[in-house]
C-alpha cells in the first residue's frame, strides 16, 4: 500500500511482476504509465483521490476485477480488460462510457456487475453497450446529464439497483426515480414494437447462457431447437464466441443442432448434449474443432449412422479425452472412428445394443484408462 503520501508518480523503477493489489489512494498522482509493464498480474488497482486525468490502456491486465478511481480528474473512460466485474469511477469528468479509438465489434465491461459512476459529466447511454451488461446488478448514474435511458437497460434481468437521481430525465417522474423496478418496466414499455419480443426474448436468455464469459447453458429448458436470436447474437459478437470454451445444453428435447452454432463457437474444448433427442450430429464443423477434450452424447437417440459419418472424415482429435455414448440406440463402433482418437483416456459405450464382437477394433489407443460396454448383448470380444 502506498496510501496517504504526497507521490507524483510511481517510478518505472518499481517494478513488481507478481503484486496483485495496488493500493496508491490519496497522493498526488498525476499519471500512472508505471501500469503498462510493471505490474501485469495485478487483481485490484485503487487510486481514488488524486489528480489524474486520463490512464493508459489496461487491457493487458488480463487478471483485473476491480478497478477505483474515484475523486480523480478524468475525463474519458479507461480502457479496461473483459475480466473487470467492478468499477468505481465517482467524482471525475467523465463525459461518455464509451472509450476512444473503441473497436466496433469490441464489447465494453461484458462481465461487469458493479458499474458506479455518479457525479461525472455523462449525457447519454449507449444502447448497443448497456445490452451487454448481462452481468450488472449495480448501476449508480446520480448526478450526470443524461437525458434518457435506452430502452435496452430494462432487459438487464439481473440489475436490481439503479440509481438515476439528478440527471436531466424529465420523461421519467420524480416519484419513480428511486423505484429501480418501476423505472425497468418503464424502459421495457419504450422497447419497439417490432423488436420488443426479440429483445426481451434474447436478453433474458443471454443473462443466463454467459458463466464468467467462458461457458455457453442452455441447460434444463425442454428446447426442441435452440433460438435463432440468440445465435445471430452471438454472430455479430465474434469477440465473445472465441472465449466461449464449454457448451452445455444438458436436459432439452433437441433433435439435432444446427451447423451454424458449432461453426460460431470454434474454441470449444467440452460440448455437453446428454439427456436429449439427438439423433444426428453437426459433423462439418464439429470436426473443425481443434481442441476438443470432451464429447458428452448420453442418453439420447443416436444410431450407428451418426457415428458411423462422424469416421468416414477426415480429421483427427488429438485432444479428445472424454467421448460418453452410453444410452443410446448403437449396434456397433466404428474403427474407423476409433483411430481419430488417439489420446482418448476414458470411452463409455454402456447401455445400448451392441452385439457384434469388437475383434475389428485391432488394439484400441494406449491412452484407454476407461471402457464401459456394461448393459449391452455382447457374447464375445476377440
Amino acid at each position: 500500500s502506498l496510501q496517504e503520501n504526497q507521490l507524483g508518480n510511481i517510478p518505472s523503477r518499481v517494478d513488481m511482476p507478481m503484486l496483485r493489489d495496488l493500493h496508491c489512494g490519496r497522493n498526488q498522482l498525476t499519471e500512472l504509465l508505471v501500469l503498462k509493464q510493471n505490474f501485469p498480474n495485478l487483481t485490484n488497482l485503487d487510486a481514488s483521490n488524486n489528480v489524474l486525468t486520463i490512464l493508459p490502456d489496461l487491457q493487458h491486465l488480463t487478471s483485473l476485477t476491480t478497478i477505483q478511481l474515484d475523486f480523480n480528474k478524468l475525463t474519458q473512460f479507461p480502457k479496461m480488460p473483459s475480466t473487470v466485474v467492478r468499477v468505481v469511477l465517482n467524482e471525475n469528468k467523465i463525459t461518455a462510457l464509451q472509450p476512444s479509438k473503441m473497436e466496433t465489434d469490441e464489447i465494453l465491461l461484458p462481465n461487469v456487475a458493479v458499474l458506479l459512476i455518479r457525479n461525472n459529466c455523462l449525457t447519454e447511454l449507449e444502447g448497443f453497450m448497456v445490452e451487454k451488461w448481462t452481468k450488472l446488478k449495480t448501476l449508480d448514474l446520480y448526478g450526470n446529464s443524461i437525458k434518457t435511458l435506452p430502452y435496452q437497460l430494462g432487459f438487464l434481468s439481473e440489475l436490481s439497483t439503479l440509481h438515476i437521481e439528478g440527471n436531466q430525465l424529465r420523461s421519467i417522474g420524480s416519484s419513480n426515480l428511486s423505484n429501480t423496478p418501476a423505472v425497468l418496466q418503464l424502459l421495457r414499455r419504450r422497447a419497439p414494437e417490432t423488436v420488443g419480443e426479440n429483445v426481451r426474448k434474447v436478453s433474458t436468455i443471454l443473462s443466463e447462457v454467459l458463466v464468467k464469459s467462458t461457458t455457453f447453458t442452455l441447460e434444463n429448458k425442454k428446447l426442441e431447437e435452440l433460438p435463432k436470436e440468440l445465435l445471430e447474437e452471438l454472430q455479430r459478437n465474434p469477440v465473445v464466441c472465441n472465449r466461449i470454451k464449454h457448451l452445455k445444453l444438458t436436459n432439452n428435447r433437441l433433435l439435432t443442432i444446427h451447423e451454424d452454432w458449432i461453426a460460431t463457437l470454434p474454441r470449444l474444448i467440452s460440448i455437453h448434449l446428454d439427456n436429449n433427442q439427438i439423433q444426428k450430429l453437426p459433423v462439418d464443423p464439429l470436426i473443425k474443432i481443434k481442441n476438443l477434450e470432451e464429447l458428452r452424447l448420453f442418453r439420447n437417440h443416436l444410431q450407428d449412422s451418426a457415428l458411423q459419418q462422424l469416421g468416414c472424415s477426415n480429421f483427427l482429435w488429438k485432444n479428445l479425452n472424454i467421448l460418453d455414448v452410453s444410452l443410446n440406440r448403437l449396434t456397433k463402433f466404428p474403427k474407423e472412428l476409433l483411430s481419430k482418437l488417439p489420446n482418448l483416456r476414458v470411452l463409455n459405450l454402456s447401455s445400448n445394443k451392441i452385439a457384434a464382437d469388437l475383434e475389428d477394433w485391432n488394439s484400441p489407443p494406449s491412452s484407454l484408462e476407461v471402457l464401459d460396454l456394461s448393459d449391452n448383448q455382447i457374447v464375445e470380444i476377440g
